[in-house]
């Protein structure tokens, strides 16, 4: 078997480990906030936020671990390090164009399959804020690295005190939720799904702590392992097509680990659930603009110029969130053609990619798309 392919084969594999676990974690974590008492909007907000963004978090995590053990941290020429920082600026790039365009998309095939009539409809204020987090936090997140290309002697300090300004901006935004959650009420009889080693050991409907304890942590244990194969065999499969894996990451782990939870959105969508679909997108855009790039600031060669590959497509994240903020400030609502055009952001990056690589100069070289050129 050739290497290319043991590669393929064992990225898809490990990918599934990640996914396989996140499932596993929000499983029992769900149970944890039962036996605790926490209300819904707790678990909900806080805690099943956190497992399903694990599967994005924890690939930038173990790069940089293995950074660490490799005596690499911080250095422009790792492959772990590219691995990471894509993993981190995709998913918002991804979620404020490709994830945006799926609900767009589903919107239109609904209505021209006569399985939704009304016209879509979102609470704006709910969108509007989260938005707006999301842009502030990520700009100031982008705009760090191109700080740093500039500024070669800003001192780490600096990337501490803006890594706390991220989580600031994200407790802020967290406690905002949880008022507004509370605010609604909480349904402590809503049914949850059976714990999944429960079923081995005879506890799946009333499991005990000690039995919810054990999922989490062999879902935790089973996420690192899966993480560091993915990071291995995915740097192996970047090279052997001779492509840079920062540009592969930011285009596929993204795609391969969020966008999946987001067929959620498609789903509601089509049941005319508008508001929730759109806040399952524009929650994890906060969440994945705040905690995993105070990572990045922390750990990683956190430098962009501006044509750096990370920085053109965090921008592109950028105005696909712009769209849909001005579009609200303007009409109070969403449009779903606004939503359709920002999958064309994504499409754009795409076809950069292939000019670069086809010998068209668009993108930093430093950063390089093919370590052949």
């Amino acid at each position: 078997m050739s290497p290319i392919l043991i590669a393929i084969i064992w990225t898809i594999v490990s990918l599934a480990m990640i996914l396989t676990a996140a499932e596993l974690f929000t499983n029992a974590i769900e149970w944890l906030g039962r036996k605790l008492k926490l209300s819904e909007g707790a678990v909900g907000s806080v805690l099943a936020a956190v497992g399903t963004a694990l599967p994005e978090t924890i690939i930038p995590i173990v790069a940089i671990f293995q950074d660490i053990t490799h005596g690499r941290l911080r250095t422009p020429e790792s492959t772990a390090q590219d691995v990471g920082l894509g993993a981190i600026i995709g998913a918002p790039f991804m979620l404020g164009t490709l994830a945006f365009c799926l609900v767009g998309t589903t919107y239109f095939i609904a209505k021209a399959r006569r399985k939704r009539t009304r016209m879509f409809d979102v609470k704006a204020e709910i969108i509007e804020s989260d938005v707006i987090f999301f842009l502030i936090a990520f700009s100031i997140g982008c705009g760090a690295g191109l700080l740093k290309h500039y500024w070669t002697t800003m001192p780490l300090v600096l990337d501490w005190v803006l890594a706390g300004g991220m989580m600031v901006v994200y407790f802020v935004y967290l406690a905002r939720t949880l008022k507004a959650g509370a605010s609604h009420g909480h349904s402590d009889a809503e049914e949850l799904h059976p714990l999944h080693v429960g079923h081995v050991l005879k506890e799946s409907h009333d499991p005990r702590k000690r039995v919810i304890a054990i999922q989490v942590l062999g879902a935790l244990g089973l996420m690192f392992y899966g993480a560091h194969q993915f990071v291995h065999y995915f740097s192996t499969l970047a090279e052997a097509m001779n492509v840079n894996p920062l540009v592969l990451a930011l285009l596929i782990v993204p795609v391969a680990t969020e966008l999946p939870e987001k067929f959620n959105s498609a789903i509601w969508v089509s049941r005319g659930k508008d508001t929730l679909a759109m806040g399952n997108i524009s929650g994890a855009m906060v969440f994945q603009s705040t905690f995993p790039i105070s990572l990045g600031l922390i750990f990683l060669d956190w430098s962009f110029s501006p044509t750096h590959p990370a920085f053109v497509g965090g921008m592109l994240g950028v105005l696909g969130a712009l769209a849909v903020l001005i579009n609200l400030r303007i009409t109070r609502e969403v449009s779903p053609v606004v939503l359709l055009c920002a999958g064309g952001l994504y499409l754009t990056y795409i076809i950069l990619v292939i000019l670069q690589l086809n010998g068209v100069h668009i993108f930093d070289l430093s950063a390089g798309l093919g370590h052949g050129q």
